[in-house]
Parts: C-alpha cells; sequence; structure tokens
C-alpha cells in the first residue's frame, strides 16, 4: 500500500478513521491490521492489501472451483487480460477521450470493480505509467493475482489494492480526484449505494468516468414481470438511464457518448441468458460516460 493511500482508510460500519499496525517495506504495507485506536473492529492486511470482505462472501476465494466457474484455467489469466485490453486497437480507439481524461489526472484515481481484467486501468497505465490508481474489487485473488503481474512487470509504481464493497467504501469524504470504471456497474448490484459512495469520495469538480451497457428497454419489457422488476432492482440504470440516474445522485456536467451497439451474448451475462429462455434477445448500447460531482 503506497504512501498516498495509506491515510485515506475508515471503517465501512463506523465511518472511523484506521491506523495501521503491522510490518513494512520501503514505507510500504506489508501484513498486518488496520484498526480503529480502540482496536474494537480490525480488518486484515496481507501482502499490502486491506481485506474488507470476509473470505466466506468472496465469490474467488476458492481457487480449486475457479477453473469450473471460468471454464478456463486461472493461470495466467490477469497477465494475458491486461495485455489483450492495451493490444485491442478498435476498443482503445472508441475509449480514447475517455482514457485520455483520467491519463492526464495528477491527483488520485479508483478504479472500482477493477474484475480481472483490470478494467480501464490497463489502458490510463498505457498513456501514463506514473498514474496513482487504487484498484479495488470484491474479490481478493483478482487483486493478488494483479499484484503480483504488476510487480513482475516493473513498469508500474503507484499502483495499490485494496478488496472492499464499492457501495460500502471503506475510504475517507472527498478523497479522490478521479473514479474510473470498465464495465463494473454492470456486475454491482446496489447501484444506487455506489453511486452515493462514490460521489461522497470525489473531490469537489472531481469527475466520475466509466464505460458501461444499457440494454434496449422496449426488449427488457417483454420479459415476464418479475424477472424484469429483479433486473432493475438490481440495476437500476436499465430503468432510468446513465443520465437520470445520475442526475439523481447529483452528479452535474454529464456527457454521454455511445461507442458501440450490438446483441448481448447469454455467455457474457445472466440476463441475457434468462431472456434467451423467453425467445428475447437484448439489444445493448455501450457508453463511455463523464460526470462531475
Amino acid at each position: 500500500m503506497l504512501h498516498n493511500f495509506q491515510e485515506l482508510f475508515i471503517s465501512p460500519i463506523t465511518k472511523n478513521k484506521l491506523h495501521y499496525n503491522g510490518t513494512h517495506a520501503n514505507e510500504k504495507w506489508l501484513n498486518g491490521f488496520i484498526r480503529e485506536l480502540d482496536e474494537a473492529i480490525e480488518y486484515k492486511v496481507v501482502n499490502g492489501i486491506p481485506c474488507f470482505v470476509d473470505s466466506k462472501d468472496d465469490p474467488w476465494s476458492d481457487y480449486d472451483k475457479l477453473e469450473e466457474q471460468l471454464g478456463m484455467s486461472p493461470d495466467g489469466m490477469i497477465e494475458k487480460n491486461w495485455l489483450g485490453m492495451v493490444q485491442n486497437d478498435s476498443f482503445v480507439k472508441k475509449a480514447q477521450r475517455l482514457i485520455s481524461i483520467s491519463a492526464e489526472q495528477e491527483g488520485l484515481i479508483l478504479e472500482i470493480g477493477c474484475g480481472p481484467s483490470g478494467g480501464l486501468t490497463p489502458l490510463v497505465l498505457n498513456k501514463n505509467s506514473n498514474s496513482k490508481i487504487l484498484l479495488n474489487d470484491y474479490g481478493f485473488w483478482i487483486l493478488s493475482e494483479t499484484q503480483n503481474f504488476i510487480e513482475k512487470t516493473n513498469k508500474w509504481k503507484n499502483i495499490s489494492y485494496a478488496q472492499f464493497d464499492a457501495s460500502k467504501m471503506p475510504l475517507c469524504d472527498t478523497s479522490f480526484d478521479l473514479i474510473q470504471s470498465l464495465g463494473g456497474f454492470s456486475n454491482m448490484k446496489n447501484s444506487h449505494q455506489v453511486l452515493d459512495e462514490c460521489y461522497r469520495i470525489l473531490k469537489p469538480k472531481g469527475k466520475l468516468c466509466f464505460i458501461d451497457a444499457v440494454a434496449n428497454k422496449n426488449q427488457l419489457e417483454s420479459l415476464p414481470e418479475d424477472i424484469l422488476q429483479r433486473a432493475f432492482s438490481d440495476m437500476p440504470f436499465l430503468e432510468f438511464g446513465f443520465k437520470k440516474l445520475l442526475n439523481l445522485h447529483q452528479f452535474k456536467n454529464i456527457q454521454i457518448e455511445i461507442i458501440e451497439k450490438r446483441q448481448l451474448q447469454k455467455d457474457e451475462s445472466s440476463l441475457a441468458a434468462e431472456a434467451s429462455k423467453y425467445n428475447v434477445e437484448i439489444d445493448i448500447e455501450l457508453s463511455s460516460i463523464i460526470a462531475e460531482k
């Protein structure tokens, strides 16, 4: 954990400041705990990664089941995905404006829900290797393997990692200059809470920059009512669209650019898989979205 991020952690329960107690290497955290002063609440730090998710709730915690879940061996997956992102010239071109905004940011960046592909971080680091980024995911394995890959490359020195639920961020108010994500909102429930948390931890005029997809609402409305309402509850942007949803959460200067239109495949979305049972095809618009606090 780099010094830039060490003072930013709070308890997601009490909102009190957390203090590190453990080993260091070159002023970076290694192994120990971050806890409140009275030590009533504490969280493990493993190889520099603060862990705010119980292992029993972590879907990536059982390595032996990962291959079955992924349909492929997890070995080398992180490196393959990162290199694939950087080499995807078509996507990089479509997302260039948003990537440039993140890469030009000299302050602190948070990537939420980075996943095994690293989110937007591989593309941002490809433009600015000095970017200061805190990578977040719900799964510890993802963060640990990403850390191993980045340390092996020895290219990027300003990356840190934290395992937490983005709807309950253990981070101080007004502490980040920019939050970014690639597909993270599609994979998170509680989008309302996540956006509230993004707004809370951004500095005034801080930016939220992300790429995500919205499905065709007319097609969704041909699904049974219980499936539709569950989808709207889990992913409210499907009901409102991102502009209205961001306005509801006080963001302003919202810019949305559609960068791709295509059909959602059933092997990439549980919603598409469920829709296929009713012979419903779902078209999506992948959009680049920039908003300001």
